[in-house]
């Protein structure tokens, strides 16, 4: 038996398609991707490491820092003052207690410090 020419077959046809559904799809990503705001886009990254100082914070005051940051960072954060201006308040209760020198953070203020930030993040979405 011969063999079939290279451009007959199934498997050509199912390539092609294959090939253009990726190319389609790439475009719509760049295209995406050029469309943001590069100043947008540098604000997320650093609201993001800011939740990442946040997570990794092992005192309330270095916790309430990078809260205030973040909420500097977002000059638009009034959905979240409420429980935001409550949480630092917790957090400065914390850090300048007497005797609180270096004291760590508790696990229900840590929580309530991450809904805050995650707040925070949710409306910079």
């Amino acid at each position: 038996p011969a063999a079939p020419p290279l451009l007959a077959g199934d498997w050509f046809a199912r390539s092609a398609y294959a090939l253009g559904m990726i190319a389609l799809l790439g475009g719509l990503g760049l295209g995406r991707r050029r469309r943001q705001d590069p100043a947008e886009t540098q604000r997320r990254k650093h609201l993001h490491a800011l939740r990442a100082e946040v997570t990794a914070a092992t005192s309330a005051r270095t916790c309430a820092d990078a809260l205030r940051r973040m909420a500097a960072a977002r000059s638009d954060a009034s959905s979240a003052a409420p429980m935001l201006d409550a949480v630092l308040a917790a957090l400065d209760e914390s850090a300048f207690a007497p005797g609180a020198g270096a004291a760590g953070l508790d696990a229900e203020r840590r929580q309530q410090a991450l809904a805050a930030a995650d707040a925070l993040l949710g409306d910079a979405r």
